[in-house]
């Protein structure tokens, strides 16, 4: 009997304190979005530090001195202390979306509802994929259907890449000499080995990070 109960007081405790992660997103950054901001102010400050001069000099070909928006500023660091105080660890700030993801339990959740600058809560979706190998996409049946149709294949060679680059019209602009020299592209991805992968094995990869693990190794 002695084990038993033991066996159920453990998993009464482990339902007491189950977690679900959530998105936590809040009303404001502390001031009004249509609040006048000074180019001297902190606040304009940290959000300029936050793009890279790359960036700043981009924004400014389209947005001309006014390059900073409401959205580069940051979180208010007092709503994120507010939260923290209820023993809720932050897992990310995302600035650009005015909100945090963390995990809660059920009276965490209430609590953080009843704070006024939060706006809404949103729990974080998880998604399964079921694939069917055995009726699956052939790319070469859509290549030989554009041969068919006379679409003119080009005399670079993309490899395994063709299908999809002819579908997205990339020889017809490398053609016309536009190659994508010296810019920077960012993309997330599920994971791969890209050091092993012949189309970026080759290439000046910046940095890598794995938001699962929080590390630098994407590959798995």
């Amino acid at each position: 009997m002695k084990k038993l109960l033991f066996i159920l007081l453990i998993t009464s405790t482990g339902i007491l304190t189950a977690q679900t992660k959530y998105m936590v997103y809040f009303k404001d950054k502390g001031i009004q979005p249509d609040a006048a901001l000074s180019k001297a102010s902190q606040l304009y400050i940290e959000a300029e530090q936050g793009l890279s001069p790359r960036a700043i000099e981009r924004r400014k070909k389209t947005m001309g001195e006014d390059y900073i928006t409401y959205e580069d500023l940051l979180i208010n660091e007092n709503y994120i202390s507010a939260i923290e105080e209820l023993d809720v660890k932050i897992l990310r700030k995302l600035k650009w979306f005015n909100a945090v993801s963390c995990y809660l339990n059920e009276d965490q959740l209430e609590e953080i509802k009843e704070l006024s600058f939060v706006e809404k809560i949103e729990t974080v979706r998880s998604l399964s994929i079921q694939r069917n190998n055995e009726a699956g996409f052939n790319p070469l049946s859509v290549f030989e259907a554009m041969q068919a149709a006379n679409v003119e294949v080009t005399t670079f060679d993309y490899g395994e890449s063709l299908t999809q680059a002819q579908l997205s019209e990339i020889p017809t602009v490398h053609d016309a000499g536009i190659t994508g020299k010296d810019v920077i592209v960012g993309f997330l991805d599920s994971g791969f080995k890209w050091k092993d992968h012949p189309a970026l094995s080759q290439l000046d990869v910046i940095d890598e990070f794995d938001f699962v693990f929080n590390d630098n190794n994407t590959a798995n």
